[in-house]
């Protein structure tokens, strides 16, 4: 089995890992969702607009699903043959 990798912070400059990839932190780490999550309440932008400058994922992403769903499908299917 390989190692886990670490899962990095979406914003470009940041780098910090994310400490829990959990659905609703849109592929950011806490301080970048904290300062998104900011400038969202002051109005100053949205979490669309966000999107679409790349520095937010969706709120349906489940990464941790995907990534789970791709190696329970895989061991599966090796186990089935």
């Amino acid at each position: 089995m390989e190692p886990t990798k670490e899962v990095l912070c979406i914003v470009p400059s940041c780098g910090r890992p994310l400490h829990t990839p959990i659905r609703g932190a849109r592929g950011l780490c806490y301080k970048c969702y904290a300062a998104a999550n900011f400038q969202i309440k002051r109005g100053k932008t949205t979490w669309a607009e966000l999107e679409r400058l790349g520095l937010a994922l969706p709120a349906v992403y489940k990464m941790t699903d995907r990534v789970f769903s791709t190696a329970f499908k895989q061991a599966k299917a090796g186990g089935a043959s």
